[in-house]
């Protein structure tokens, strides 16, 4: 191929002799990059074989003239720049047609489909003939989709008509670009744009999504369905109340606190415990226990609610009461040793939950 180079090696019936060349080497092989006519003769003392000739010839490589883009990403269609998760097609255009081809990101077609999740830049190569052509490359563009998020002020509430007959909630979003468009399906409006406030009315019994499209500087679309939004129940708003079934103050040795959810129309209750442990979730019906790990006040807090399948409804006021654990917890520290009276060792309670009427016992 023209610009490249090759070896021309002398193959003897016999060894040992010397070899002579028209370019004036004298090695058994020789390396060439032009054209011509290469003469070698071979010489074993005096006795010369005839010489041998072979032509040289020179190919000129294949050319890729460029490479074609398809892509309808974007602003503009086929313009390299596309939208993150987008495909985009590069296919390499040779100067002949039955050659092979090699890309940087390890294809052999003529054409190769992509998504890159940043900007890249794709290389081929075009060979025939035993050539190869100089790579040719393109950038692929990626810009990331906008973001998307919202909030509403009400997620979820009862209806009770006709006394009660719609709950009404308003979505924000801090989303920005181009245009910002929503949906909400069983909802009225159906539909808003703009970052909002946008008011939108139930009148249903329903679990309800929200859809929030936003289309950046750059034209990506990023469409995003919020589940469970909002839920409505058909019912009255729960009463909240709840009392304690056994004794407070208990001591923290062998603590069982009982409670029991003496409000109205709930079907589930949602018990936080005030001590960091997980909060539980019961029936309306279930008498909930708790055992405390350390002594002190806790403020025990229910929240009542009316369902629609798993989904949490509307929900009554926050309902709380305070327990107590009592002491004492029995601990004690043990003074440093003295190395001149080792003997004599000094002991103070460090104990917790106690009083002026606590009684110790040392053993």
């Amino acid at each position: 191929c023209i610009g490249s180079s090759g070896t021309l090696t002398a193959t003897p019936s016999i060894g040992g002799g010397t070899y002579s060349w028209s370019t004036g080497e004298t090695s058994q092989s020789i390396s060439v990059t032009t054209a011509g006519s290469y003469t070698v003769t071979y010489s074993i003392g005096s006795c010369a074989s005839a010489p041998f000739t072979i032509d040289v010839t020179e190919s000129a490589p294949p050319v890729l003239s460029g490479i074609n883009i398809s892509e309808t990403s974007g602003l503009i269609n086929d313009d390299g720049i596309i939208c993150k998760t987008d495909d985009i097609t590069l296919t390499a255009i040779p100067s002949g047609g039955s050659g092979t081809y090699s890309w940087s990101n390890g294809s052999n077609t003529s054409d190769i489909t992509v998504s890159p999740s940043s900007t890249t830049t794709y290389s081929v190569t075009y060979e025939e003939g035993g050539c190869a052509s100089a790579p040719l490359s393109q950038t692929v563009v990626v810009f990331n989709l906008p973001a998307t998020n919202y909030d509403a002020n009400v997620t979820s509430g009862c209806i009770f008509p006709p006394f009660n007959p719609s709950i009404t909630t308003d979505y924000t979003t801090t989303a920005s670009g181009t245009s910002v468009s929503w949906q909400f399906p069983g909802g009225s409006p159906a539909t808003g744009t703009g970052s909002g406030p946008i008011s939108v009315t139930y009148s249903a019994e329903g679990i309800y999504d929200a859809i929030l499209t936003v289309v950046s500087v750059h034209g990506c679309i990023r469409a995003t369905t919020f589940p469970e939004a909002v839920a409505v129940v058909n019912g009255l708003t729960p009463i909240s109340s709840f009392e304690l079934t056994n004794a407070s103050p208990q001591c923290l040795e062998g603590n069982d606190f009982c409670f029991e959810f003496t409000g109205f129309n709930a079907d589930t209750i949602e018990w936080d415990f005030g001590d960091g442990s997980a909060v539980q979730i019961a029936d309306e019906n279930d008498v909930v226990c708790h055992t405390y790990n350390a002594i002190g006040t806790y403020t025990v807090t229910m929240i009542p609610y009316r369902t629609i399948g798993t989904t949490f409804g509307c929900s009554g006021s926050p309902y709380t009461n305070d327990i107590e654990v009592l002491g004492p917890v029995a601990s004690f520290e043990l003074s440093e040793l003295d190395c001149e009276n080792q003997l004599n060792r000094s002991f103070s309670s460090t104990s917790q939950g106690t009083s002026f009427s606590t009684i110790y016992t040392w053993d």
